[in-house]
């Protein structure tokens, strides 16, 4: 039987970093013997028509979902077909205020998250009440974060409480959350790749500029060997949230114990792999296969 996949990327953000994690999966499922095209999502491929979803794609056995478009995913979803990751999924990790909502109470230690209330017209007053509250709640410096957002944008350090009002006046408009600040982890947090619940590669990153890691901001990657605690933490992360592929980043509070920052389910592999030696692209393809084919 012939086999044929699709990977689905984004229309509008295709840089050599997204060429090169769409490559590398593309070579490593023709090492299976799974051909494999390559389509944007602005194709419009899937579609709602009266009483049913469009799906011209449904000749291939499976999709891989490189991009954050949640409508897209639910109709191919929707309509049968395999996608990886799940939509739900996709849409949990894409919004973090939902990402820590769905963790919580399962042991997975978070900073301290206050979500922030929404102003929905511009002539809506704010009295100031809110984040004077935050300010009780949350020590200084703390962190401000946009619930969506990639790369370390949207992520800033309020110093004090002037910062603070700024901040909220620029992000009031957008959902978007206040965080406990870890400070013994500024600059530095520890990049797991989980595929099908399993630790597969990690790396130290580290900024000696910026309070945020991330490599697309300057961060540098390290070999790390994993605790144990870390191992639990990325492993039951992924599938509290129902992920087959996801980047799990981790910060380390003073006692050395992990402390969840964020999960994406779309996470760069380019640098981990370089780091780690380790063929992550030929895992996720791996693990794709085998849900596909052998099941």
């Amino acid at each position: 039987m012939k086999k044929h996949g699709l990977i689905i990327i984004n229309s509008f953000s295709y840089s050599e970093i997204f060429k090169n994690q769409t490559k590398r999966l593309s070579d490593e499922f023709e090492k299976l013997g799974v051909n494999i095209d390559i389509r944007r999502n602005c194709n419009i491929d899937v579609y709602l028509d009266n009483y049913n979803i469009v799906n011209n794609i449904k000749q291939y056995d499976f999709v891989v979902y490189l991009d954050k478009d949640k409508y897209a995913a639910r109709m191919i979803e929707k309509s049968n077909q395999l996608i990886f990751n799940s939509p739900k999924a996709l849409e949990l990790c894409d919004d973090k205020i939902q990402t820590y909502i769905a963790l919580t109470q399962n042991n997975i230690k978070m900073p301290k998250t206050i979500a922030s209330p929404l102003r929905f017209y511009k002539t809506d007053i704010d009295d100031g009440s809110f984040i004077k509250k935050v300010a009780e709640l949350l020590s200084f410096p703390l962190i401000v974060k946009g619930a969506f957002g990639s790369l370390g944008n949207k992520v800033f350090l309020a110093h004090n409480f002037e910062e603070l009002q700024s901040l909220r006046e620029k992000m009031i408009d957008i959902p978007h959350l206040y965080q406990e600040f870890i400070a013994e982890s500024v600059g530095t947090d520890t990049r797991v790749i989980v595929i099908g619940n399993i630790v597969r590669a990690a790396m130290i990153r580290k900024s000696e500029t910026d309070f945020r890691s991330n490599i697309e901001l300057g961060g540098k990657g390290y070999p790390v060997v994993l605790k144990e605690s870390f191992i639990e933490m990325a492993q039951k992360t992924s599938k509290i949230l129902g992920l087959d592929y996801c980047g799990i980043d981790i910060l380390t509070d003073s006692q050395g114990n992990p402390v969840l920052c964020e999960v994406n389910s779309n996470a760069f592999f380019n640098t981990i792999e370089k780091v780690s030696n380790v063929n992550v692209a030929g895992f996720y393809a791996r693990h794709i296969f085998d849900k596909v084919y052998k099941n």
